[in-house]
């Protein structure tokens, strides 16, 4: 008997499977990325944060003069110069005129050291220990000059509605009285702005 002659190629068939399978991996892959993403957004964030804290404290021991982080969170829209920011947190950088009590933060030769915006994702929200927009300022010995009521923390955590896509990450920014500046990762319960250290 003689075999069928077949010309080499796919059948309609099999093309629209394996068409489907990478559809399927593809639907399964943007949902992982997407929760990473906000995973991802929490970390930078709070480590931004931490970074310009530690730089500000280091400044002040190096210079000799108070300098404060400001930080603001907007969670509308804004224009600033001709780029637009939505739901960001501003950290600016500024030098103080004295070694404590400094009553001059628009010091010359520069008033606004440095000034950041942090653009987050929808899906985050910030929260302060004490009430936007937040004011730290370190003085030349390290010590923080508002920390009498206790420590001074910024929450990053998913808004509420993520609390059914099984995003529990957060990130939690935490200074004390003598200036040290903590930062670590977190799980969060889904309500309210309790970010739970992990603990190695």
């Amino acid at each position: 008997m003689g075999r069928l002659n077949r010309e080499g190629g796919f059948s309609l068939v099999e093309m629209l499977v394996v068409v489907g399978i990478i559809g399927i991996l593809g639907v399964i892959g943007i949902g992982f990325s997407s929760k990473a993403y906000v995973r991802r957004d929490a970390d930078r964030v709070a480590n931004n944060i931490s970074s310009d804290l530690n730089l500000m404290r280091m400044s002040a021991m190096r210079r000799g003069v108070e300098y404060r982080l400001e930080l603001d969170y907007n969670q509308g829209c804004s224009t600033i110069g001709s780029v637009e920011y939505c739901n960001f947190v501003t950290l600016r950088q500024l030098r103080g005129d004295s070694n404590q009590s400094s009553s001059n933060w628009n010091s010359t030769p520069r008033p606004i050291i440095a000034e950041q915006f942090l653009t987050l994702s929808r899906k985050l929200e910030v929260k302060p220990g004490a009430t936007f927009p937040m004011t730290i300022t370190f003085r030349p010995n390290g010590t923080v000059a508002e920390a009498g009521t206790g420590d001074l923390s910024i929450t990053v955590f998913p808004s509420t509605a993520m609390a059914s896509a099984d995003v529990n990450n957060c990130g939690f920014v935490s200074v004390n009285g003598i200036g040290r500046v903590m930062v670590y990762k977190g799980t969060w319960n889904g309500t309210g702005s309790v970010c739970n250290p992990i603990r190695d």
